[in-house]
């Protein structure tokens, strides 16, 4: 036993697709997608209204469901203002949809931007924060680095210095010696 169709009737989807299911009388969807081409499954949405049939399978099943003459007419002219109907309903659902999503998008786009620049002010704050703890350090540095120049300058002075009295030291020594051999 096949599953029973919802069909939504508060739609020109759904009186197209009740028409259709009026139309068919019950064939099978297996039978229908033989006969027409299409799945099996395609037929069901057609007869449910989830997808709207198309114009030239609409009239294939015209012609095969209705007899020639005045009955077909009238089928073929309520068949056409259902499926116009129905069509339209589809495109400004399709066309709704996108608005929808772009109009989402774009407040997405807007809360992040929002995001974002709260971000940028946070960040902006902290640097402002750290700039004077950054001139601070540099003018610590410079004056470690000043500092450590002189300190060497300094050593290197007083090295200077012993050295120099080292040399004093070593002459006269030199000299005591050379004055004792010469004497001895």
């Amino acid at each position: 036993m096949a599953p029973k169709r919802v069909i939504d009737e508060g739609t020109a989807a759904g009186e197209l697709a009740l028409f259709l299911v009026g139309l068919v009388k019950g064939a099978k969807l297996r039978d229908l997608a033989d006969q027409f081409g299409r799945s099996s499954s395609a037929w069901g949405n057609y007869l449910n209204g989830a997808q709207v049939i198309p114009k030239p399978e609409l009239r294939r099943l015209l012609e095969a469901y209705t007899p020639a003459g005045p009955v077909r007419n009238a089928a073929v002219v309520r068949a056409g203002e259902l499926w116009k109907a129905a069509d339209l309903e589809r495109r400004l659902a399709v066309t709704g949809g996108d608005l929808a999503r772009q109009h989402e998008r774009h407040q997405d786009a807007l809360e992040q931007v929002i995001k974002y620049q709260g971000l940028v002010a946070k960040a902006e704050n902290h640097l402002a924060e750290l700039r004077p703890r950054l001139v601070y350090s540099k003018i610590r540095l410079e004056n470690a680095q000043l500092q450590l120049r002189r300190a060497r300058e300094q050593e290197q002075a007083h090295l200077q210095e012993q050295l120099g009295f080292a040399k004093k030291r070593l002459s006269r020594y030199v000299y005591s010696r050379s004055v004792l051999r010469a004497a001895g």
